[in-house]
């Protein structure tokens, strides 16, 4: 029986303190959530990430992975418009083209130009990068590590996406 008691008395103190910082919608007074640390500077990759391309090239409407390239990935991070926002130019050095075996005899995939610009939303140790609307990246980091996801799909005559392994882009502050 006193551990039932002990049970609503936490279930009355936590839905208080719920209260008393703007209720469980988040509404409360509105403060932004800061990001833990700072992100602004200089970031690359110690070795270089391997990026597949895939395309619908030869069967529209159907991504399939044609080749892959190695990048040597930088980030120039700089603040943005809000407390939580940042602007990311993301360059790359590419290596050479490697096939991937798919269904026809080309690929139709085409480099892609550097520096992609970006934006980015922080999230106390999270990074979401857009270009544009779409969401291309998904980053954890530290004071001196960023991980993450690089996944951009480009919609033209064909569709073309560049994408990395989960976690697989790595990148070290300078």
């Amino acid at each position: 029986m006193a551990s039932r008691r002990m049970l609503q008395l936490a279930l009355v103190a936590g839905l208080a303190l719920i209260m008393a910082c703007g209720g469980a919608g988040g509404g409360g007074n509105n403060l932004p959530l800061t990001p833990a640390r700072s992100l602004a500077g200089t970031w690359k990759t110690s070795i270089p990430v391997r990026v597949t391309f895939q395309t619908d090239f030869c069967n529209f409407g159907i991504l399939e992975d044609v080749l892959w390239q190695p990048w040597a990935v930088t980030f120039v991070i700089t603040p943005g418009a809000g407390d939580n926002d940042v602007r990311v130019e993301m360059s790359f050095q590419a290596g050479s083209f490697t096939p991937i075996a798919h269904s026809c005899s080309s690929s139709g995939a085409f480099a892609e130009p550097s520096p992609i610009s970006l934006t980015g939303t922080i999230s106390s140790t999270n990074l979401v990068l857009r270009k544009g609307v779409d969401q291309v990246g998904n980053f954890n980091f530290t004071t001196s590590i960023l991980t993450g996801t690089f996944d951009y799909l480009y919609r033209g005559a064909y569709d073309q996406r560049e994408y990395t392994a989960p976690n697989a882009l790595i990148l070290l502050k300078q």
